[in-house]
């Protein structure tokens, strides 16, 4: 039977400590070094007082239970500490008297002797019961250490009062027996204000929102608490990776609405998510109410234009709209940001503001519903789907309540770019790439997945970290356009990029392949596929993947140059040629295939026409500063076929020949090694080409490396059973060599 423990949202400090810890992420060092400060505090002299800020919902009450029971837990603390845990809201403290006997009661509220002397103290006037507080206090203490814990410091600051907070600083400077551990939803005046009594005296703790990664973490944990083995499966697909994004939209980095929303991740029918999730709204709606009851009517206006707002706004904006000046309201702006209400994010010179949680404006905006068109069930549906799920859900589900909100979520999908910071941010891009700045046009990329984050987008942040090489980051962004758009050829296409540059061929060609399924056109897929399969050492496939290419764009001379470079390595000369000779006449100045046709040639043995052809196309490469194309293959696989009383000048020519690029004639020695170790070269023939490269490049340091995998494959040749031929190489030159030979093990051979 699945086990549900009870999840706390709004008050963790209910919760079994050994659950707190199970779904605890991201602050254990916090919470490690707040368990150290107190612990110092308890077993010397020396006193902490520690303040987390963190906006309402960041979890500062999961942290200060999991320390609280971290500290209950220690066995040598136990006879040296009392721990008073204040109530979360203790708005009846309105001086420093009505603290203690607040601390009091926390301490031990079940002991009868206690109780009874601390119902004595409301006999005396309120002096006199001070003092008597204060030394009950001292008593009941003894030499142990305080532990106060208090949340919401700010408020019971502000009804201490200077005078109590006066006291109270007395209190601790002169008892030092008391160590605090405090939470605020920011900084405020009473502990940064210079003239104030206690100014200095907390370290603050800033609590971070939560990453995606963080919060898939977060999810994960809860579904295994849980035992929700399908759901801890399911946001490991790209579906759930999807949810957790949605979520990531609502909830601004908030960790209680993470947990909220953890009962919805794994609903696939919409039908089971809609009324739940307005169950969900409705009961979250009076937390949303309550914290605007923190906010100045200004501050309270300004909120509630960004409710009504789809996209964030200017200073300009808002003020226009508000009817304030803009320096009021930017100082708004500044304490709703430091209060966690607001986000700001800056494009080009453009400052934006929105609400830091999307979900507080769906919430607060289901009271505004008169119409029947419930607005925040759009917004959800918008957050939750992707554009072709809601253009699939729209066609199944044909009419009622539900078909009517799909139908303008999709209307709304395909006008996004009403957004002013879309246009912004493409503008941008736009500038970034003509001037080839690749940094700062991948850094308004990422802002513009950030606020639209269509399928698209994700592609061009999937091509500009491609083009900086970050294969990996590269390959995320296309998992996410994929997951938005499962359809979306480009994304396939460059997936498959960024694997091939990984070596990754197999999963490269099945990349194009997908990309090929769902644009059968799509030329450049073909051709790139046929790349592919010659790296996995499938020619004939590669042909026909290159004639794809070609049937759809004839012109195409790159396809035209490697079909003809694929039939050479099936030794079928006649038809490379043929093919090199229509790339050459699609382009003339096509270095690669005039490089392709030399090589040719000089594998056919037309040694003198060539010589001449392969020296022009390396001067014409060192002219233009490149890197030679070729791996020179092509020539060492017709050469091991030729005469051998020619090798020796034969490949002395190359080597003089390639001797601005020595990495082409050491790619092709190698890539060689498949023919030498094939049944139509004999061992004695074998050894002969051995040797011969031996003898005439040993000396050279660039051939060090194909010089000793040449004699590996050697020796495989001869004791394909004996492992101890791969003990001469290391484990990265084995991988080398192994890809090279095309076998899928270092084992023997069959």
């Amino acid at each position: 039977m699945m086990k549900s423990p009870t999840i706390f949202s709004f008050t963790p400090s209910l919760m079994n400590p050994a659950d707190l810890e199970s779904i605890f992420v991201q602050r254990e060092a916090i919470a490690a070094d707040l368990v150290d400060r107190i612990r110092e505090s308890v077993l010397t002299p020396t006193k902490h007082h520690s303040l987390i800020i963190g906006a309402r919902g960041m979890g500062k009450t999961h942290l200060v239970s999991l320390v609280y029971h971290r500290v209950q837990a220690m066995a040598d603390l136990k006879e040296r500490i009392l721990i008073a845990w204040l109530r979360e809201e203790e708005w009846g403290i309105t001086s420093f008297l009505k603290l203690l006997l607040r601390i009091l009661r926390a301490i031990d509220p079940l002991d009868p002797a206690i109780q009874q002397r601390i119902e004595a103290l409301y006999e005396l006037s309120p002096a006199e019961a001070e003092q008597s507080a204060m030394s009950l206090l001292t008593e009941i203490i003894g030499d142990r250490t305080l532990l106060l814990i208090t949340e919401n410091l700010d408020d019971l600051f502000k009804g201490l009062g200077d005078r109590g907070q006066q006291q109270l600083r007395a209190f601790l400077q002169n008892s030092g027996c008391c160590t605090i551990l405090a939470t605020a939803p920011r900084l405020f005046n009473g502990v940064q204000s210079r003239n104030k009594p206690l100014y200095g005296f907390f370290r603050p703790v800033r609590l971070q929102e939560l990453t995606a990664a963080e919060a898939v973490q977060l999810l994960i944990r809860i579904a295994s608490l849980r035992e929700q083995t399908e759901l801890v499966d399911f946001l490991k697909t790209p579906m759930g990776k999807a949810r957790v994004q949605a979520v990531e939209h609502l909830a601004g980095g908030n960790p209680r609405i993470y947990v909220i929303f953890a009962e919805f991740l794994s609903r696939e029918s919409l039908e089971e998510l809609v009324q739940p999730f307005m169950a969900l709204l409705d009961a979250l709606t009076p937390y949303y109410q309550s914290r605007m009851q923190y906010l100045s009517s200004q501050q309270r206006e300004i909120v509630e234009f960004l409710c009504d707002r789809k996209y964030p706004a200017t200073v300009k904006d808002i003020a226009q709209r508000c009817f304030i000046t803009s320096q009021t309201t930017s100082s708004q702006l500044k304490e709703l940001k430091e209060k966690g209400y607001v986000n700001v994010e800056s494009i080009g010179r453009e400052s934006f503001y929105a609400l830091k949680e999307p979900l507080m404006r769906i919430c607060l905006g289901m009271k505004k519903e008169r119409d029947g068109t419930l607005k925040f069930m759009v917004d959800f549906l918008r957050a939750w789907y992707s554009k072709d799920e809601l253009d699939m859900l729209h066609q199944r589900i044909s009419d009622g309540f539900v078909h009517k909100h799909l139908e303008l979520a999709l209307q709304e999908s395909n006008i996004n770019e009403k957004d002013p910071r879309v246009a912004i941010c493409l503008d941008l891009i736009k500038s970034c790439y003509d001037l080839g700045l690749l940094d700062d046009e991948l850094q308004y990329i990422q802002k513009l997945t950030t606020i639209r984050g269509t399928g698209e987008d994700w592609v061009k942040q999937a091509s500009c970290q491609l083009r900086l090489e970050q294969l990996k980051e590269a390959l995320i962004s296309c998992d996410n356009a994929l997951a938005i758009e499962i359809g979306n050829c480009n994304a396939w296409y460059l997936r498959g990029c960024c694997l091939g540059m990984l070596n990754r061929y197999k999963e490269e060609a099945t990349s194009y392949i997908q990309a090929i399924f769902y644009q059968p056109d799509f030329y450049n897929a073909y051709y790139n596929l046929g790349i592919a399969l010659v790296s996995l050492g499938h020619y004939e496939e590669a042909i026909s993947s290159y004639d794809m290419a070609i049937r759809f764009k004839p012109d195409f001379p790159q396809a035209w140059n490697n079909r003809g470079t694929a039939f050479a390595r099936l030794d079928h000369y006649e038809d490379a040629l043929t093919c090199i000779e229509k790339a050459i006449k699609i382009d003339p100045n096509y270095v690669d295939a005039l490089g392709s046709q030399a090589e040719i040639l000089l594998g056919m043995n037309r040694w003198n026409e060539g010589s001449e052809a392969i020296k022009n196309v390396l001067n014409l490469f060192q002219k233009t500063n490149k890197s030679y194309s070729g791996d020179a293959y092509l020539i060492l696989n017709g050469l091991l076929s030729q005469d051998s009383s020619q090798w020796q000048s034969r490949i002395t020519d190359l080597i003089n020949w390639f001797d601005p690029f020595p990495t082409a004639v050491t790619n092709g020695l190698v890539s060689a090694c498949k023919k030498l170790i094939s049944p139509l070269i004999s061992d004695t023939t074998a050894t002969l080409w051995h040797d011969t490269w031996h003898e005439l490049t040993h000396q050279l340091p660039e051939y060090q490396l194909p010089l000793r995998l040449l004699t590996t494959a050697l020796h495989y040749k001869q004791k394909p059973d004996d492992p101890r031929v791969w003990m001469e190489l290391s484990i990265e030159e084995r991988k080398i060599l192994q890809q090279a030979l095309g076998i899928d093990s270092v084992a023997p051979r069959d």
